[in-house]
């Protein structure tokens, strides 16, 4: 999805369009943005002809939220990731995840995350689990490591390290069209509650990187500004009444299974 990202874009697309693994589609999701996306998008048809580019535009902006669940509405393929449009991934990165969500007959495979600020330097935070062992949980074991966590290790949540079977999606999606709220930032976890709730068999792998770019001039980067605050107070609150609904339904059900 972009939205105001024009100049980050290029860096994006290139990682994408350039992977080892080429059988991608990959949908731009221009979010009403103000800048000359579709140029940009239309620059890189051009000069990828064998790749499958579509650009979705929408008339307004409904969010980021709303801005990805376009995006798996006019997704085609077996399984689906998201890259933020100022962001970037390593060049074996979707061949791998693909490679072990087949082998391994898994929902969702996760990969590492590295963070990357302005003046280039990268850093990983040590006490990540993905970064202590590749993650391998089946039923249960997923739910109760989700769950378990409340919230301490928020890579579980992060919506765009991931891939996703379509499967997962398509169990997933009824839960997710309902939620019908502007959403602008931390969507990932209105993503990860459902996805997790419905999720089989989880893996992770520290062989592939997404690089998280930590932009000064981002939204989410004025965390000390008291109308940002009131937001966030604001979204985290919805969130938690969408967890808790979302998980008395998962107990009802399981109990009258």
């Amino acid at each position: 999805t972009v939205y105001n990202t024009e100049k980050y874009v290029k860096k994006c697309f290139q990682s994408v369009l350039e992977q080892t693994y080429d059988n991608i589609e990959f949908i731009i999701v221009d979010n009403a943005s103000k800048g000359n996306i579709d140029c940009i998008a239309k620059e890189y048809i051009a000069a990828y002809p064998d790749r499958n580019i579509k650009l979705i535009s929408l008339s307004q902006n409904n969010g980021l939220y709303a801005g990805r669940l376009q995006g798996i509405l006019a997704a085609t393929g077996n399984y689906i990731a998201f890259i933020d449009s100022d962001d970037y991934v390593s060049k074996d990165f979707y061949r791998l995840l693909v490679m072990l969500a087949e082998t391994r007959k898994a929902d969702i495979v996760a990969s590492d995350v590295i963070l990357e600020f302005a003046n280039k330097d990268k850093i990983f935070e040590n006490l990540n689990p993905y970064h202590l062992e590749n993650i391998d949980l089946t039923g249960e074991q997923i739910e109760n490591y989700f769950w378990g966590q409340e919230g301490e290790c928020y890579y579980w949540h992060l919506v765009w390290n991931k891939l996703y079977s379509r499967e997962l999606i398509k169990k997933s999606l009824p839960a997710l069209l309902l939620q019908s709220a502007n959403i602008v930032m931390s969507d990932d976890m209105a993503f990860s509650t459902v996805f997790f709730s419905n999720v089989k068999h989880f893996v992770s792998t520290n062989l592939v990187q997404y690089y998280y770019i930590k932009r000064e001039d981002a939204y989410t980067a004025s965390g000390s500004d008291v109308n940002n605050l009131n937001l966030i107070s604001k979204i985290l609150k919805m969130y938690f009444h969408i967890w808790k609904e979302y998980r008395k339904n998962i107990i009802r059900r399981k109990n009258m299974e």
